[in-house]
């Protein structure tokens, strides 16, 4: 199983599938807590591939396993946020808040502080998404307290990462940007691929907003380059929406079409809602740039609709933003 988790940590998803299948075939029980954390590795290597309908039914599974062996309370803690990053997948917050405060509660339980702290940056990006940034920016100060008191560099480099991003929300952009420049050189000095695309593509955005337009591209091309060769779907689909953004920005908009397509194929085949919703509003911005007045009404309104269905204030405010500067 530890094997597995190494591969999946490096983006070798299908070869980490492959290892936790084999040892899988091991167990003469499937209600063990052991055979509980398989099934959470196993989910989590479906969920990086962009599988979340795979990977939500092992999470429940080691859920009720965790909780009827009487087992370790960190592995129950460690499942219940897997089940809420599936919630979150699928565009249901409020049921992946809840998930995210039953898992903190737990670990506090259990005074286990890397859970905790993750539970914490969780529930930071659930009060993000509501618009609740001062919420938003207690909760991540709590992560990043614990993660630097233990020495939890991954969680630090994710901290630091959100916190740009509330900051960004804020309108404190130059606030921002060296959180997010931290952030980075965090997830690339410790190799944490996922953490180091999703990073970059922040700072592209970062960068997009100060004008800095090369640099925008840089971080936007080496995320998608990473992502589309490590085969993680989620990353890919998001990176790609990012680097259309800049190309339409650099009004590049042959380009700009090309690489939402893309986004668009991956998205819409894994089904992560918070994305589609965001690929919405920039094919709104990408038709109002062609001049396309209608199609691009029709998708800023579509963007809207989904942003309100999650209850994503930040989405529903900048989405009616730019539908009143189109009517105008």
């Amino acid at each position: 199983r530890k094997a597995g988790d190494v591969h999946e940590k490096r983006g070798e998803f299908d070869k980490s599938l492959e290892v936790l299948a084999s040892s899988k075939m091991l167990f003469k029980e499937d209600n063990t807590a052991e055979y509980g954390r398989m099934l959470v590795s196993e989910g989590y290597a479906h969920y990086r591939k962009g599988d979340n309908d795979a990977a939500m039914p092992l999470f429940s599974r080691a859920v009720n396993i965790f909780e009827n062996t009487g087992a370790d309370q960190k592995d129950l803690g460690n499942a219940l946020r897997a089940v809420g990053n599936s919630h979150y997948c699928k565009g249901e917050h409020e049921s992946a808040l809840r998930y995210y405060e039953k898992s903190l509660a737990v670990m506090e339980g259990a005074n286990e502080q890397i859970g905790i702290a993750d539970a914490l940056s969780n529930i930071c990006t659930m009060y993000y998404m509501k618009g609740k940034l001062d919420m938003a920016l207690e909760f991540q100060k709590r992560s990043l307290e614990i993660e630097e008191k233990i020495g939890y560099k991954r969680g630090v480099a994710l901290s630091l990462n959100n916190l740009g991003n509330v900051y960004i929300a804020m309108g404190e952009l130059e606030r921002a940007l060296p959180f997010h420049e931290r952030s980075l050189e965090m997830f690339e000095k410790i190799g944490d691929k996922l953490g180091f695309i999703h990073s970059s593509s922040d700072l592209a955005g970062v960068n997009l907003e100060l004008k800095d337009v090369q640099k925008a591209l840089d971080h936007a091309e080496k995320a998608v380059g990473i992502a589309a060769g490590i085969g993680a779907k989620s990353e890919e689909g998001m990176s790609r929406r990012v680097l259309g953004t800049v190309y339409r920005e650099m009004d590049e908009l042959a380009r700009a079409s090309e690489e939402l397509a893309k986004a668009k194929q991956i998205i819409e085949d894994i089904g992560e809602k918070m994305e589609m919703a965001c690929l919405s509003y920039e094919y709104g911005l990408l038709h109002k740039a062609k001049g396309e007045t209608a199609k691009a009404k029709e998708c800023l309104e579509k963007a809207l609709s989904e942003f309100d269905a999650m209850g994503t204030k930040l989405g529903v405010e900048k989405a009616r933003k730019a539908l009143n500067e189109l009517n105008t």
